[in-house]
């Protein structure tokens, strides 16, 4: 039972540090990805509203809020292990 139970902890300890490391690239292509869809949407409205003057500043503004809050967000997100599935060999 201890033995089983020693187990589990390394198992869980190993699938911690697998997703850890794998996080820090998760959050350097969401981030990336983020920035492209934004960047794209944000270019695009300073563009129209050199021929648009309905583009108000107020909606560029908004798009370049929207993106550093996402950024903040993404680059302080955190692994959480919601689940582990234990297969039990005999």
């Amino acid at each position: 039972m201890e033995r089983d139970k020693i187990a589990h902890q390394r198992g869980i300890s190993a699938a911690t540090k697998i997703a850890k490391e794998q996080s820090s690239k998760e959050i350097a292509k969401g981030l990336q990805t983020m920035k492209l869809t934004l960047n794209h949407e944000i270019d695009r409205l300073k563009t129209l509203q050199t021929k648009n003057k309905n583009i108000r500043p107020e909606e560029i503004q908004s798009a370049l809020e929207e993106r550093a809050t996402l950024e903040s967000l993404i680059k302080y997100a955190r692994v959480r292990m919601d689940a582990m599935q234990v297969i039990i060999i005999e």
